[in-house]
């Protein structure tokens, strides 16, 4: 229904005056991207030229636009998933060359020659984005850091910078996503619950929306999952977003352009939100290096008896300055974290950051370490004297 209300606007070229008007100086690319469509693009040409950003009428090619689109009707058309995706789905999500405002990058023919032959086992667009998360960061030499030149870098940009924020992370496998034929958008929120900063990932379709964290191998489960529940929905700030083209009334919060309203927003934070208990807290562990730099490092957790509860690993540089070890406890108890450095004592009353040293001995650890050592001696001494008197 929605191609023939386009291709009926498409064939009436005069519904295109306004794009044209926009356009000025470029309207001769504008006029070109209309008259050299194939017929059967048509529909996603007239799609992409109503719901594009105005600045791109004023500056795109007519041959990046044509190339664009007919790249994206072969991914489509050759997914071994099309049948799961409806034109609705494949014009907001396949064919837009552009996620928010990145530099627009021809990526199209570089991706899908690059990563075709990553998914080509794949039979689902869920296992097929996990291929691709899997390995494209690698393929391409981008990591997280948070030393990027910028946010919101385009595919091209974090690949010659070799690193990229969690936008930018996710901004290429949209793109490389979007390449093989996987319908995918940018998702994420401007401000978490806490106030402990924001945060991009992605989402994609496959019978429904689902969610990946950038560089990671899982589905529908991420770091930020408790952060995510807590969302608000309806709340510029601290809703969770996913971006469309489509038109609609509200806008994709963008952080490093925050009076940019260019982008539509649709707000997903019902897909995120559960019931969470509460009386469990989560405590976020840091292990720090005389430089100020995360570290991987082995954090075990005593209750105040001494006993074992649970262990895991801090995060270095490399992950989301967000993604912490994260425990979650007990309301209202006393814990030990200890490391090979350092150790502290918390009691549970609200979420709490804890930072461990990761370099060298600390007072307070070497003041535990030493406790802990005397009370081995006492117990052993214990023992001894009940053997000795029971002999």
């Amino acid at each position: 229904m929605i191609a023939a209300i386009l291709l009926s606007l498409f064939v009436a070229g005069s519904d295109y005056q306004k794009q044209l008007d926009l356009a000025g100086e470029n309207r001769l690319e504008i006029e070109q991207a209309i008259r050299e469509v194939p017929e059967i693009q048509q529909a996603g040409m007239a799609w992409l030229l109503t719901h594009m950003p105005e600045d791109d009428l004023k500056t795109l090619t007519g041959e990046f636009l044509l190339e664009n689109c007919d790249l994206a009707y072969e991914a489509w058309n050759n997914a071994p998933w099309k049948d799961k995706i409806s034109e609705e789905v494949f014009f907001d999500c396949i064919l837009p060359y552009a996620n928010v405002n990145e530099r627009r990058d021809n990526w199209r023919g570089d991706f899908r020659n690059i990563f075709l032959d990553v998914v080509k086992e794949a039979s689902s667009p869920t296992e097929a984005t996990i291929l691709l998360n899997k390995n494209l960061y690698d393929m391409v030499d981008v990591h997280y850091s948070t030393e990027r030149p910028k946010a919101d870098q385009s595919p091209y940009e974090s690949i010659e910078a070799g690193m990229a924020s969690c936008s930018g992370l996710s901004i290429l496998l949209i793109d490389a996503c979007r390449s093989v034929g996987i319908p995918a958008r940018f998702t994420g929120t401007a401000l978490w619950y806490n106030e402990s900063g924001n945060h991009s990932w992605i989402e994609f379709w496959d019978d429904g929306w689902h969610y990946t964290e950038a560089n990671t191998g899982e589905v529908d489960a991420a770091w930020f999952d408790g952060s995510a529940a807590k969302a608000t929905k309806g709340d510029p700030l601290k809703a969770i977003y996913s971006v469309t083209w489509n038109e609609g009334d509200q806008h994709f919060p963008l952080v490093w352009l925050p009076n940019v309203k260019t982008y539509g927003g649709i707000d997903v934070t019902d897909r995120y939100a559960e019931e969470l208990e509460t009386v469990l807290v989560p405590l976020r562990v840091r292990a720090i290096n005389s430089d100020g730099e995360r570290q991987i490092v082995r954090v075990v957790v005593f209750n105040d008896e001494g006993e074992l509860l649970v262990e895991g690993s801090t995060k270095n540089e490399r992950a989301d300055a967000n993604d912490h070890l994260t425990f979650m406890l007990p309301k209202g108890e006393t814990f030990t974290l200890q490391s090979d450095n350092d150790a502290v004592e918390v009691i549970i009353n609200s979420e709490l950051i804890i930072d461990l040293k990761a370099n060298s001995l600390t007072r307070r650890g070497a003041q535990l370490f030493a406790s802990q050592l005397w009370e081995q001696v006492d117990a052993t001494l214990e023992d001894n004297v009940v053997e000795y008197e029971g002999k």
